[in-house]
């Protein structure tokens, strides 16, 4: 059996250790995307820059929506990857090269590796 003080010591030190592996922001665990009512009404998604938008999990990939029926009310969201090299580019809606990206992590064009 441990001293009160050990004891003490012992959940002090597991509690902070679980503490500190729970997220602390947005950023670990963002919230699902939802695909947008107002675009899929509207365009349908039938055009090739139709409901496109960034990942808010990666710049190395985009969300693509697309109708979940013929109601056009609500949408399946598609995480799609860039190729290798690329980073998405918002305002032209396509993967382009790193230094045109309007993404606003800080993220290294190969996928997995970040920059500090």
């Amino acid at each position: 059996m441990l001293p009160t003080t050990g004891a003490a010591l012992l959940a002090a030190f597991f509690l902070a250790a679980t503490t500190h592996a729970r997220p602390t922001d947005g950023q670990d665990n963002p919230p699902a995307f939802v695909c947008p009512s107002d675009d899929i009404k509207t365009t349908k998604c039938m055009g090739p820059k139709d409901c496109l938008y960034p990942n808010p999990k990666t710049c190395n990939g985009y969300i693509q929506c697309s109708p979940a029926d013929d109601s056009y009310t609500t949408g399946i969201v598609h995480e799609m990857p860039c190729p290798s090299g690329l980073l998405w580019n918002d305002n032209k809606k396509w993967c382009d090269w790193p230094e045109n990206t309007t993404c606003g992590m800080k993220q290294d064009p190969t996928p997995g590796k970040y920059q500090g």
